[in-house]
């Protein structure tokens, strides 16, 4: 059984509520914003958010251990939610949201995948310069740059298209990357 709602803020995103009889653990993605959420839908109050950026669909308890085993939340579980949710979007790094709550339960909400990610991908590049504003390692079009614009404006504090660009324009000169128009 799903559940949408919106918070009391309209600037805050749509919640997705995820009951806990669902045998296997299915994302669900908002229609709204396009994240996903895979929840357990916990009645204790909200004990601490943590936000980690993983690489998709590799998540393992070596990698997050050191994040989130003070939190005291199951590692494998959290491993195994995270993968189910990302592994459409291998080779991007994904961030996510967990809330953990006070019996250690927790709720997973995965973002889209980073800008300097989208464009490393974009760009066909493993990373971006090491001298930015001095040395470029790659060039991409006007066309290119909207298209990760497009798909960043769910996460962007814009609506608008033209400044979303501007917005990944910026993160791509500060990694390295000329724009030609």
């Amino acid at each position: 059984m799903v559940f949408t709602g919106m918070p009391d803020s309209a600037a805050s995103r749509p919640i997705v509520y995820v009951s806990r009889a669902m045998a296997p653990i299915i994302p669900v993605e908002s229609p709204v914003t396009g994240h996903f959420t895979v929840s357990g839908m916990a009645k204790s109050k909200i004990v601490r958010v943590v936000k980690i950026q993983l690489k998709a669909g590799e998540a393992g308890p070596a990698t997050v251990g050191k994040d989130l085993g003070p939190v005291g939340i199951n590692l494998m579980d959290f491993c195994r939610r995270y993968n189910a949710a990302t592994e459409a979007q291998r080779g991007f790094v994904v961030p996510a949201e967990i809330t953990v709550y006070e019996d250690r339960s927790f709720d997973v909400v995965t973002k889209m995948p980073t800008t300097a990610s989208l464009l490393r991908r974009v760009a066909g590049l493993d990373s971006g310069s090491p001298r930015p504003g001095h040395q470029s390692v790659a060039t991409i079009s006007r066309e290119q740059l909207r298209e990760v614009a497009r798909t960043k404006l769910p996460d962007l504090n814009t609506t608008d298209l033209d400044q979303a660009e501007k917005i990944i324009a910026g993160t791509a000169r500060s990694m390295g990357l000329k724009i030609k128009d």
